[in-house]
């Protein structure tokens, strides 16, 4: 049938009746529903309340988990956030009541979205002029890395679809340069200067949807740190000087990002360098990419940690066992692979100090299980503690 739909006019009656009328051209008048001219077509809507509060009538959250469209949601009627990405299901749906179109930017309430708007700095110091504008290329790698994670959303895919809004047109207009007269931040993401740029590029309706990052040449004027970001917040800066290559940025995003997220450098732990810790968040990891082959070395893959690796002792290594699939690793550096019952400090926390002591326990961390979604709702400023990346970017 070769219908053309001119106009829908959907109104609720008293009786929580939708009645929607369409106005067809070159109608079917054999056809049962649907005539020349004008049908009322009507839906029967038997519970008209809204238990969750999330903006969606009971009748249309048909807990199916399979969504439809905006009167066959799928979603559950007694829980506001299905999906459990800290973005109500009417918002998803619908759109929000300060006129955030979520649904046209392609948010699903039974898949779990995270948001981020990115803003940045152009300048031409200490290298040729560049900009620090994230590149499609970017945005893809951190969209598909997200999509690879093992979490099983409500309607039975996995992995978590991210929204980035670098300034790429459509709905997502926001993402936009900043004019910056000199190229660095003063501070961080708790400092007056981000907080100001965020206040004057940073749409309010925003706010408790999108992380908001800032892409400066450097941040603390002159730090040769990569980023800087609230930990279970909304707040990051990435900061890459003249080493801002696609890998380095797409990582140090995720990096930054995962912050938010509330993981450490050691997952849940500040304990860095574990070579069993196979997650961006590791500096280790932060630029090679995570180890898919158990030799300890980054090989590109940009990936949190999945905690698949048994913890290691550093006072009881058995070099032949390695990190994982009987691997072996010298560990103490003397050229031979000596079994059980090695000493030796493999993560150089007696440098770094974020372990207690040279000999630790050093465990992974299942990353993906600990996301936190709920950082966006610190919309600016109840800021609980923040982190400073001090890794530098590599060429």
């Amino acid at each position: 049938m070769n219908l053309k739909i001119i106009a829908i006019c959907l109104l609720v009656s008293a009786q929580g009746v939708v009645l929607a009328d369409l106005i067809f051209k070159d109608g079917f008048d054999n056809d049962y529903i649907f005539y020349s001219g004008f049908e009322t077509v009507v839906v029967t809507c038997n519970d008209t309340n809204d238990n969750d509060n999330d903006g969606l009538l009971n009748c249309y959250e048909t807990n199916t988990m399979i969504y439809v469209n905006q009167f066959n949601t799928g979603t559950d009627p007694n829980q506001s956030d299905t999906d459990g990405d800290a973005i109500s299901d009417g918002d998803e749906v619908i759109g929000t009541v300060d006129g955030l179109d979520l649904p046209a930017m392609g948010l699903n309430p039974l898949v779990r979205n995270i948001l981020i708007e990115y803003d940045w700095f152009d300048d031409a110091l200490e290298c040729a002029p560049h900009s620090h504008q994230p590149t499609s290329l970017i945005a893809d790698k951190v969209a598909l890395a997200f999509l690879n994670a093992p979490n099983v959303n409500p309607d039975g895919s996995t992995g978590i679809v991210i929204i980035q809004d670098y300034g790429q047109g459509g709905v997502f207009n926001q993402g936009n340069l900043i004019n910056d007269n000199d190229g660095v931040l003063q501070q961080g993401v708790a400092g007056a200067e981000f907080l100001s740029h965020k206040s004057n590029h940073f749409a309010s309706n925003r706010n408790g949807y999108f992380h908001y990052t800032i892409l400066p040449h450097r941040y603390n004027v002159n730090s040769n740190s990569s980023g800087h970001a609230e930990i279970s917040g909304d707040d990051l800066v990435v900061s890459l000087y003249c080493f801002n290559s696609t890998n380095n940025v797409a990582n140090t995003i995720f990096h930054e990002l995962g912050h938010n997220l509330s993981l450490r450098h050691g997952g849940n732990s500040n304990c860095n360098y574990k070579p069993n810790y196979n997650s961006v968040m590791n500096y280790q990891f932060q630029f090679p990419g995570a180890d898919n082959n158990c030799d300890g070395a980054g090989n590109g893959v940009l990936d949190y940690s999945r905690g698949l690796n048994s913890p290691l002792d550093e006072s009881q290594l058995d070099e032949s066992l390695g990190i994982c699939n009987a691997q072996a690793i010298d560990w103490n550096g003397n050229s031979i692979i000596d079994g059980s019952g090695v000493s030796a400090d493999i993560n150089g926390d007696s440098l770094i100090n974020n372990c207690s002591s040279d000999t630790n326990q050093l465990s992974d961390n299942d990353d993906w299980a600990q996301i936190f979604f709920d950082g966006i709702s610190d919309a600016n400023r109840n800021i609980a503690s923040t982190i400073s990346c001090t890794n530098s970017p590599v060429k």
